[in-house]
């Protein structure tokens, strides 16, 4: 199988696949044909080589070179070009010292085939390793791992130069017994020895040691992302096409400088007639990255992980609770954590890792097979989200998820709640962004909601800021102001009301205005810097000088007065 190799991905050596040092060649056959040895493949054991097409990364390259950790750890998802740079990285660095490579594979999943082909990588570049009797070790009929680790450690530790082992696509190793020796071998390795691992997935290791004790440097996946610099050269290597500073730019924010999304949108750009056009509209429907994402990364995961995946992708950032709530799951916060830890295009919004998002290209992925599978399900995860922001007082996300279900009841409710303290807050924009996704006739019939309450002065009100917000976005804006003038003389208002033999006083006023919206007795306390008793104490005022009995009617009698 064939990693991109042009956007910093490799091609991933088949265990039979030709290899051309000779002298690692004769090493190995002669441990493959020893009597009693497992035929080791030499086609593991060696750096991949190193392609003209591959975009270099020469500062990443350069801190590899300067890194004296006992372990480096290159963490990212597929397709940001790990292995690519170690085999960049080690082709130099071998002339320098011993580097042992192991391109892992499935069968490596067992502890005496691993340490069979990592003491054979490490002999083939130091010959004068003792490596036989530990070999031995591990054929036995019950091997001897923790026998053979520690002769490993005290060989290496005779070894006078210093040596490197990369262990490839470590993710593929599952067992806990190889993890386990792994660290026992990592807690007793000389400092002349160091160990990098290239993974996918963050190994189960005792990092936060490694970590605390400084004996631990790490490459995540934002330091793997492609610079404009770095897609501009490769999208001209591969589609011999030349974008414009802006629409490379674009395309490097929409792919989060995913490598292999920009390598697969330079493949898409091969002879296509309006390049700038395409590149402008790249998204994760890409036939491409569709196929590469579908077969390296969802395909792997277990059903209930793929249908996590896809239901979760209908929200823009999500937490455990917010996951449970929507896809009915108990153990949100256990698969999560599996996501974070297998990288599967998870980044974390906050330090407490309590919030996150997928990464672009993949969500929209994800959205498209969700409507693929399960069509009927986006509005009703929607509506979740919705009840579930509304429960914690998010009203702004509750609305954007109401109006994203199409539930205009729903939407149009919250939005007569909650609009008064946004256009006092001088947030016309989210107002306008509500009256845009309900529509022209939605907006309308939001007004008739507002008279069916019997706020006529709410209907109008209304009206009247979506006047003033469509005022201000020239598209479409004209056909719908006059829509909207003719439903506002329709309007049926009742006539002027007369005032209250006893006036509000000033603090009234003040809380009159701020029963408009959803906050509480002690929320409006806060605000007005009184006791919730106090503000008790307004409020009894208020309702017995309006005539009222209710928050609503006060609010409505109110702005009948034009107190409010």
């Amino acid at each position: 199988m064939l990693r991109y190799g042009g956007c910093g991905m490799v091609p991933r050596l088949s265990e039979h696949s030709t290899v051309d040092r000779e002298p690692a060649r004769a090493a190995s056959v002669s441990a493959a044909t020893r009597p009693g040895f497992d035929v080791v493949l030499g086609s593991k054991l060696h750096i991949p080589r190193v392609r003209k097409d591959w975009v270099k990364r020469p500062s990443l390259v350069h801190e590899l070179d300067n890194i004296v950790a006992k372990l480096v750890l290159i963490d990212a998802p597929a397709g940001y070009g790990k292995t690519t740079l170690l085999a960049q990285w080690a082709v130099e660095a071998a002339a320098r010292r011993p580097l042992a490579w192991i391109s892992l594979g499935p069968g490596d999943n067992d502890p005496a085939r691993l340490w069979q082909h990592l003491i054979t990588s490490v002999q083939h570049v130091c010959p004068d390793l003792g490596a036989d009797p530990i070999l031995r070790s591990l054929h036995r009929q019950v091997p001897a791992v923790s026998d053979a680790l520690s002769r490993l450690v005290n060989e290496l530790s005779a070894l006078a130069a210093p040596m490197v082992i990369v262990l490839d696509d470590y993710h593929l190793i599952s067992e806990r017994c190889c993890h386990d020796q792994l660290e026992f071998l990592l807690l007793r390795l000389p400092p002349t020895v160091q160990v990098i691992l290239s993974t996918r997935a963050e190994p189960p290791l005792s990092l936060g040691k490694l970590r605390a004790a400084g004996e631990m440097a790490e490459i995540r996946m934002a330091d793997l992302r492609f610079t404009a610099e770095q897609a501009d050269a490769l999208i001209q290597w591969v589609a011999a096409v030349k974008l414009s500073d802006h629409d490379l730019s674009e395309l490097v924010e929409r792919s989060e400088g995913w490598p292999a999304g920009l390598y697969l949108t330079a493949l898409s750009l091969r002879d296509h007639p309006a390049p700038a056009n395409f590149a402008r509209d790249v998204t994760g429907g890409n036939r491409y990255i569709v196929d590469f994402l579908a077969e390296e990364v969802i395909g792997r995961q277990p059903e209930p992980i793929q249908q996590f995946l896809m239901r979760t992708a209908v929200l823009s950032r999500f937490t455990a609770p917010l996951c449970g709530a929507v896809t009915g799951t108990v153990n949100a916060r256990d698969i999560i954590d599996k996501l974070e830890r297998e990288n599967l295009f998870l980044i974390a919004l906050d330090d407490k890792r309590e919030w996150f998002r997928y990464h672009h290209l993949f969500a929209q992925l994800l959205l498209g097979q969700l409507d693929r599978t399960e069509p009927g399900a986006i509005p009703a995860l929607h509506q979740r989200a919705s009840a579930w922001y509304l429960e914690r007082g998010s009203a702004d996300e509750a609305i954007g998820h109401a109006l994203a279900a199409g539930d205009f009841t729903r939407s149009a409710t919250l939005i007569a709640q909650h609009w008064y303290r946004r256009m006092d807050a001088s947030r016309v924009a989210t107002v306008c962004s509500w009256l845009r996704s309900l529509g022209d006739d939605n907006t309308r019939r939001l007004a008739s909601v507002l008279l069916e309450l019997d706020d006529h002065s709410g209907a109008g009100a209304l009206l009247g800021a979506a006047r003033d917000v469509l005022a201000a976005f020239p598209d479409g804006a004209a056909a719908q102001l006059d829509r909207l003038e003719r439903l506002d003389r329709r309007l049926v208002r009742p006539p002027p009301a007369r005032l209250p033999a006893e006036p509000l006083s000033e603090r009234e006023r003040a809380v009159l205005q701020l029963l408009r919206g959803t906050l509480s007795a002690r929320e409006i306390g806060q605000e007005l810097y009184l006791s919730a008793n106090t503000v008790k104490s307004h409020t009894r005022a208020v309702y017995r000088k309006l005539g009222v009995s209710t928050r609503h009617d006060a609010v409505r009698r109110g702005h009948e007065l034009g107190i409010i």
